[in-house]
């Protein structure tokens, strides 16, 4: 498996993640603690590995240069 279908199967587990904390309920409150923290764990990897390994990558490249960039600016 390359970087690129592991960060959209991150992106994937994400979203799946997110789908069932939206049909958690209050009373599900411990559950969705621990969705969350897998959330956030799941993300902190995954940013990881978009910043140190994916966007220097693409950066390489004029074509795509201004795109990381641009990724990174959204966030701030």
């Amino acid at each position: 498996m390359d970087l690129y279908q592991i960060l959209m199967q991150d992106h994937c587990r994400t979203d799946q993640i997110f789908s069932v904390i939206e049909k958690t309920t209050a009373a599900e409150a411990q559950s969705r603690e621990q969705l969350f923290a897998d959330l956030r764990k799941g993300l902190e990897a995954h940013n990881v590995v978009e910043e140190n390994i994916f966007y220097p990558e693409l950066e390489r490249f004029s074509a795509t240069r201004e795109l990381v960039g641009d990724a990174f600016d959204a966030v701030d």
